[in-house]
């Protein structure tokens, strides 16, 4: 221990002591033990602290997001796991020495929600009186209307990722790739599974900054293991959708695809909206 500094102003003179320590012991490991350990509801307390602490919230487009080293990533794994098992589906961004742990979306809001929820109300009355800006955007996150999670309209086509799109009550499945090479190993892909008759009538189109893969719909009729796909991602859409006319979309959609039986099981009643 020594004297860092002399602070001199108008009224007095204050000495400014440094400590130094030359060995102390580390608890961290110790922590990531006990947080494996932990119930849900005290993991989620444990995820609103690291993300008060050192984490992101935001707003604009709901984002939780953490940025641990790469050396930490297997202490965090098995609670990214458990997350994971508890329906906090992260998105794992690699960087140079560090990882960014992202919660998007969908996600992000269930997750935002739950920590809020698991947190004591004396606790949540403190840091409401205190005004942290963290934890007013976490509670902004949780309040949001869930518009959807991602990989939730994912649709597998010879072990490739489409996402499903609707519009005007069709459906077309798009992947968006960087460059030509990318196109190519993906048509490459398709033709091993479907042959090239399959992959003559992929649509292939420039938009914005990437290059599109679309697979139209007649294609998906002929294919049972892509239509029970799609009929799943639609019947999934259609408990989401709240909008009167979005739903009556979803509903031509599924038309085209499944028996009459199936879109009233898939819709939880035995009426059709008119």
């Amino acid at each position: 221990m020594h004297i860092n500094a002399i602070s001199v102003n108008v009224n007095d003179v204050s000495i400014l002591w440094y400590l130094g320590a030359n060995d102390y012991p580390s608890f961290k490991d110790r922590v990531f033990e006990i947080v494996k350990n932990l119930n849900d509801k005290a993991l989620l307390i444990f995820m609103l602290a690291a993300v008060l602490g050192d984490g992101y919230a935001g707003i604009k487009k709901p984002r939780i997001r953490l940025v641990i080293s790469a050396a930490e990533l297997d202490m965090w794994r098995p609670i990214l796991d458990k997350l994971n098992s508890m329906g906090f589906r992260e998105y794992q961004d690699p960087l140079r020495n560090t990882f960014k742990i992202t919660y998007t979306s969908g996600y992000a809001t269930d997750l935002a929600k739950a920590m809020v929820n698991a947190l004591p109300l004396v606790l949540r009355d403190l840091l409401d009186a205190l005004s942290i800006k963290k934890w007013l955007d976490i509670k902004q996150i949780a309040s949001m209307e869930v518009k959807f999670r991602l990989g939730e309209s994912r649709v597998l086509v010879g072990g490739e990722s489409f996402t499903m799109a609707v519009s005007r009550g069709s459906v077309t499945l798009l992947r968006r790739v960087r460059d030509w090479v990318e196109v190519g190993r993906v048509l490459e892909e398709l033709r091993v599974s479907y042959g090239e008759g399959f992959v003559s009538q992929v649509r292939v189109h420039r938009s914005g900054g990437y290059i599109v893969i679309a697979i139209p719909a007649r294609l998906i009729e002929g294919h049972e293991d892509i239509r029970v796909q799609v009929i799943n991602v639609l019947c999934r859409k259609y408990r989401r959708v709240k909008d009167d006319n979005k739903r009556k979309e979803v509903v031509k959609a599924l038309s085209r695809f499944a028996s009459m039986e199936t879109i009233r099981i898939c819709l939880g009643n035995t009426s059709l909206p008119s």
